[in-house]
């Protein structure tokens, strides 16, 4: 009785497997895949509808190039007011300010659609290198995305949704070219038009950032590794006039006597705050990357949050905030164990591409073998020279927890780091398995505690969207159309107002400060009684209090929902 028991209950888990396995077919991983992307798309598309996150000048400038080319046929090259970051993503919200008209959710679908395609890109590639079920498990991880990620992936603010995809589109077309000639890419006609698309997309992401640079080397190398030949054929025409087409807008800036890298260049070498020569400067670099930036991109900060003004500089932060340092410095220590395996492993199969290469062997099965190890490798590398990029500038220590956006290049490597400890959890017993899904586990908790963390911010970033329109209301009903004011109210105000309200920038001393459409500050001052708006609480306002002091009869002061307005005597309300 009892053996007659045991058999039933193998055959119910052989049938139990069975149907298991019946459900996780290609296909239905496929399926789900796409679903994944769709709840992507639609998360964010609501977080924009809902006014998450709260707008700032810097997206209000790329609504009004966005604005500019839809209605007065502009044709920018960078973001206002700077020579480097193209001006993709205004392109694209300026098709769809003529679909739906000009507004902060039409512009943040040019970044959305960037986003959609990043995922689609990053699931076949993914799935190239590591097959479907690392690529979906992934997937969802990024489909949830830290606070961080989907921050850039919701808010327009130029070179980084772009460097996503193109850095994710750049890999997956080399390899799928390094790959032995299968299928659609056996054609001369399909092979010509994917050199010419990732050339293309190299011109492309070159304009866009220069954060792309990492990803257009390595992939690059992965080509030349594999199909030198073809390309000395023929094929790197298409290469080349793809690069054209993609970095014209750069081609013509440099044509007209312009260095196109050398504002980058200045970013990346950006002074430092930090006092105590070169060494205590680097030691600033190293703890700004691995304690702030590379723990706020990767989502390991959500484990223990603290707020930007409290992470750096930790030598005036408290012992909770340097707790939390410690505990990011822990995530940053385990995601550089797992990127230097990767590496290693990586390097070891580049050693052994080296013998089938001397011997002038390109078609052998054993070449064609290392493909995938070398594209997995070109991965790793590109992650690894993002973050050595990041760390070697001094901005990493100036304002680690502002400018560690420029690090979203590592997020591609994220299958890179995964893929041992889904090994570990998913075909191992005993420990490594535990051990896997332990930290699988802990990297999903980052994830969905960052989502809640979104969530939560919600209702500010409504309060600060109705903020803005009772201000811009105020404004319409005292009729200003002209005023100075400071450079994170200006091209917000004067965007949301669809330039009913252009403005100057003043610093604290109330001298001219940073304007990015420089424009507006001639039509300021050809206006003749334009207004001053400040923050109640700002040094602008503190100090444009110290001239209504001395001429009280001078201006009229205003309080406007958290902001003083200074309207001259002369200005009369419509």
């Amino acid at each position: 009785m009892a053996n007659q028991t045991a058999k039933q209950i193998q055959i119910r888990g052989r049938r139990g497997a069975s149907t298991l396995a019946g459900w996780l077919t290609p296909r239905a991983l496929d399926l789900a895949a796409i679903a994944l992307i769709a709840g992507s798309v639609c998360l964010r598309l609501t977080l924009a509808a809902l006014g998450w996150p709260a707008t700032d000048s810097d997206e209000a400038t790329f609504g009004l190039m966005a604005l500019h080319i839809s209605e007065q046929g502009a044709h920018p090259i960078f973001f206002y007011g700077q020579n480097y970051m193209g001006a993709v993503e205004a392109y694209l919200a300026a098709g769809a300010f003529r679909l739906f008209g000009p507004s902060l959710f039409a512009l943040r679908l040019s970044t959305i659609a960037l986003s959609a395609a990043f995922l689609v890109s990053f699931y076949l590639l993914a799935r190239l290198l590591y097959g479907r079920g690392l690529a979906l498990a992934t997937l969802a991880l990024l489909a949830i995305g830290s606070h961080v990620a989907l921050l850039l992936q919701v808010f327009t603010n130029g070179g980084y949704a772009d460097t996503l995809f193109f850095g994710a589109l750049l890999l997956l077309l080399a390899t799928l070219l390094a790959r032995p000639e299968n299928g659609a890419l056996t054609k001369r006609r399909w092979r010509l038009l994917a050199y010419g698309a990732w050339g293309l997309a190299a011109g492309l992401g070159l304009w866009s950032d220069a954060l792309i640079l990492p990803f257009i080397l390595t992939s690059g190398l992965l080509l030349l590794t594999f199909r030198w030949r073809e390309l000395l054929r023929g094929m790197g025409a298409a290469v080349v006039a793809g690069l054209v087409i993609g970095a014209l807008p750069l081609i013509a800036f440099a044509a007209a006597g312009n260095n196109p890298f050398q504002g980058a260049a200045a970013v990346q070498q950006a002074p430092n705050a930090a006092q105590g020569g070169a060494l205590a400067l680097y030691a600033g670099q190293v703890a700004g990357t691995f304690l702030v930036s590379l723990p706020e991109i990767t989502g390991g900060a959500t484990l223990c949050p603290i707020s930007r003004a409290e992470s750096w500089p930790l030598a005036h932060a408290s012992p909770a905030a340097l707790a939390c340092a410690t505990v990011h410095g822990l995530w940053s220590v385990g995601y550089l164990a797992l990127l230097g395996a990767a590496l290693v492993v990586g390097g070891r199969a580049s050693r052994a591409a080296w013998l089938p290469l001397r011997r002038d062997e390109p078609h052998t099965i054993e070449r064609a073998r290392l493909v995938i190890p070398m594209a997995r490798f070109a991965l790793a590398l590109s992650a690894a020279l993002t973050l050595a990029l990041y760390m070697s500038s001094p901005v990493a220590a100036r304002a680690p927890q502002v400018v560690m956006r420029y690090l979203v290049g590592v997020t591609l490597a994220t299958p890179v780091l995964l893929a041992p400890l889904w090994r570990w959890a998913t075909s191992s017993a005993g420990r490594k398995a535990w051990m896997g899904r332990l930290a699988l586990g802990v990297v999903a908790l980052a994830y969905l505690l960052g989502l809640a963390g979104v969530l939560q911010a919600i209702p500010d970033a409504r309060a600060e969207t109705q903020r803005q329109e009772r201000l811009i209301a105020g404004l319409d009903r005292l009729g200003v159309t002209a005023m100075y004011t400071d450079y994170w109210t200006c091209d917000r105000l004067a965007f949301a107002s669809h330039e009913r309200i252009i403005c100057a920038t003043l610093n604290p001393d109330l001298q001219p400060d940073l304007d990015r459409y420089t424009p507006y500050r001639e039509r300021v001052a050809a206006t003749p009684d334009p207004a001053y708006l400040f923050l109640a609480d700002s040094a602008q306002a503190r100090s444009f209090q110290a001239v209504y002091d001395r001429a009280p009869a001078t201006f009229q002061r205003v309080a406007l929902d958290g902001y003083i307005l200074y309207l001259p005597a002369t200005h009369h309300s419509t």
